[in-house]
């Protein structure tokens, strides 16, 4: 028959009595099946010898070791802690220098600004006809091509058999990145008003949106930044509008097989001269053909 009793319940019950407390306050002490039990050291008949009784260098041994191991655990974790923000920094460099989007402008600068004048061009319009080129890089100067991401976006030139001419082709795969065909920037004399008119082919797989936008121009640091929008005209089908009405620039390119037409004409300038920015721009996937885009006093 066996009894669980506390280690070395002599030690407890002489604790007990230090503590003023009796068998009447302590249950343990007046269970019968403990009341008789003989001392452990009695019962088991323990002396060690002299030289190998337990003492504070054991202690000391045990609390190093267990030191030590401690340190080593510590070491690994910190290792872990190092090796994982070396991962998680080069990981942040990597989407740095590849998941970022770089933005990139064809030319870099916008050309100087031109006045909205009658008489600029034979047909009334301040911008010149669109002749891009590909010799030593994409350039459709004065106008420019800016994209939002020149990972995913590319720019180009490609002829229009049926019109005799070149058009800009822009090819986006980044939905969420904008692309901007823009004009050098027009002086608005107080008073005028402007019809600006562009024409764009979209490829079957065209997804997005992508409409023609006036906006002012706004000064920042010696630099003329895009500001509050004036007109914006979405692409519709050629319907009602006969080519000779049109700018020359823009006469003699197709009225079907995606190539559609934005025409507007914004309210008189403001009573000061300002400039106006006229830019075809959005974001999508697929392709556009830019064939021309034309600016004149109405």
């Amino acid at each position: 028959r066996f009894f669980r009793v506390s280690y070395d319940f002599e030690a407890f019950r002489a604790a007990a009595s230090r503590n003023g407390l009796g068998p009447e306050q302590v249950p343990q002490l007046r269970d019968p099946r403990t009341a008789g039990l003989e001392p452990a050291r009695e019962a088991l008949d323990f002396s060690p010898a002299a030289g190998r009784r337990a003492t504070g260098a054991v202690v000391e041994q045990d609390v190093s070791m267990l030191i030590r191991k401690s340190t080593a655990r510590w070491k690994r974790i910190a290792a872990a802690a190092v090796l994982f923000g070396l991962v998680a920094g080069g990981a942040g460099v990597a989407y740095a220098l590849l998941g970022a989007r770089p933005a990139a402008a064809f030319p870099p600068d916008r050309a100087p600004a031109v006045r909205l004048d009658a008489s600029t061009w034979s047909d009334g319009s301040c911008l010149p006809p669109l002749a891009p080129a590909q010799a030593g890089g994409f350039s459709a100067a004065p106008f420019r091509v800016v994209l939002g991401n020149a990972r995913k976006q590319t720019v180009s030139s490609e002829p229009v058999p049926s019109a005799n001419r070149a058009c800009v082709v822009i090819a986006s795969q980044d939905e969420s990145a904008e692309i901007a065909f823009e004009a050098q920037p027009i002086e608005w004399a107080p008073g005028d008003k402007m019809e600006v008119v562009a024409k764009v082919a979209f490829s079957q797989d065209f997804k997005g949106a992508v409409a023609l936008v006036v906006r002012l121009l706004r000064e920042d640091g010696g630099k003329f930044m895009p500001g509050p929008v004036l007109m914006t005209k979405n692409f519709n089908d050629q319907v009602g509008i006969r080519d000779e009405n049109l700018p020359p620039a823009l006469r003699g390119l197709p009225n079907n097989e995606g190539w559609w037409i934005a025409r507007g004409t914004t309210d008189p300038a403001p009573t000061e001269p300002r400039l106006v920015h006229v830019e075809i721009a959005g974001k999508f996937t697929g392709e556009i053909r830019v064939g021309g885009l034309a600016a004149r006093r109405k």
